[in-house]
């Protein structure tokens, strides 16, 4: 430290320290150091927070899910895979040729009453869209177009548990989700890569038919055709 003294009155000299320019811009190095190296732990943290309550909220649909099923005697709802909301019918949906988002019903209606009509549990806290729609600019989340931030598999629609799509019948062509066991058959997911890039562990959180919930990028199963049972012979 340098001193700058001075003379002061009642014969007492007093002196005051000060900081050097050099030592200033030592503790604004370590600072700056400290802060690059906490910045990305809290943000990682605030990431995975997100995450987890992303994956609560599947969890609680799931349950809700498992409700609906218990009433229905094992037939899943019919839902659209991107609802259209109220206030964007006259839009979006052509009265004279009405797609399916437009007829069916969002997710978060048709188990409405298994999920006691909580419709934030159809948020996750990292929604982000990464292109607003152009006359919407600001709804910046899926959960602001579409009412959910969640998709929900359209091929499920009005099938049966254990008499769904992710069963493969014999001798057919393989097709999306033929072959698949309830475990590897995603339901309900993110419906973008909210929590990491597309090629990142962890980066879309589902919810599969067997109702587990999984924070990963899932990835179709490798499955074969059956072998001809009657091949043409060799010439």
């Amino acid at each position: 430290m340098a001193e700058v003294c001075g003379t002061m009155t009642r014969k007492r000299q007093a002196c005051r320290r000060g900081f050097t320019l050099i030592e200033l811009l030592v503790v604004t190095s370590v600072i700056s150091l400290l802060m690059a190296i906490s910045l990305p732990a809290f943000h990682r943290a605030r990431l995975i927070a997100k995450r987890t309550k992303c994956m609560a909220n599947l969890r609680s649909i799931g349950q809700a899910m498992e409700a609906y099923l218990v009433v229905s005697k094992d037939y899943y709802p019919t839902a659209s895979g991107y609802p259209i909301l109220e206030e964007d019918q006259e839009a979006y949906c052509d009265p004279e040729h009405p797609s399916d988002d437009c007829l069916l019903p969002p997710i978060y209606e048709a188990i409405g009453s298994e999920i006691g009509h909580q419709r934030k549990v159809f948020l996750c806290p990292a929604d982000k869209v990464h292109e607003p729609l152009e006359d919407r600019p600001s709804r910046n989340s899926y959960y602001a177009s579409v009412g959910t931030s969640y998709e929900w598999d359209v091929l499920y629609n009005g099938k049966r548990v254990g008499h769904t799509y992710y069963e493969r019948p014999k001798n057919v062509i393989i097709d999306r989700g033929l072959g698949w066991h309830r475990s590897e058959a995603p339901m309900i997911n993110d419906y973008d890569t909210f929590h990491g890039g597309d090629d990142v562990k962890g980066s879309v959180v589902t919810l599969y038919a067997d109702l587990h919930v999984a924070a990963d990028r899932w990835t179709e199963p490798e499955t074969e055709p059956d072998p001809d049972p009657d091949p043409d012979p060799e010439p």
